[in-house]
């Protein structure tokens, strides 16, 4: 991807259609979920997104700096971020703000989540 200094100045509109809370077609036409991202990679990468420098914690007790680039990742977790805010219920200390983040880290729902939220419903 190019450094956000060198992106356009002009803004690229993306749509993102969603089915059942999976990414199904990007400006209307519909993809295979590989296609779907590459696409956003394609598009994201233009435009200087998804670039990020980052010191952790490894699990050993040392500090590693790594450098990742996931513009196609980025756009579709700020995406469903988006679809998160209008149908789940708002976060509360017992809950995290993105279930999906959390679902998808650990490949179970945590404790807390009420099973009848719509982004459940949808992924039975």
């Amino acid at each position: 991807s190019i450094s956000p200094e060198m992106a356009p100045d002009t803004p690229t509109y993306v749509e993102i259609d969603f089915d059942r809370g999976d990414a199904v077609a990007v400006d209307g036409q519909e993809m295979s979920p590989a296609t779907l991202l590459t696409k956003l990679n394609e598009l994201g990468g233009a435009n200087g997104i998804g670039r990020i420098d980052i010191v952790e914690n490894r699990y050993v007790g040392m500090k590693s700096r790594g450098v990742y680039e996931t513009p196609g990742g980025t756009i579709l977790i700020a995406a469903h971020r988006g679809i998160e805010s209008l149908t789940l219920e708002p976060p509360s200390p017992t809950r995290s703000s993105s279930t999906l983040e959390l679902k998808t880290r650990s490949g179970i729902w945590p404790l807390g989540v009420l099973p009848r939220e719509p982004l459940r419903l949808f992924n039975r």
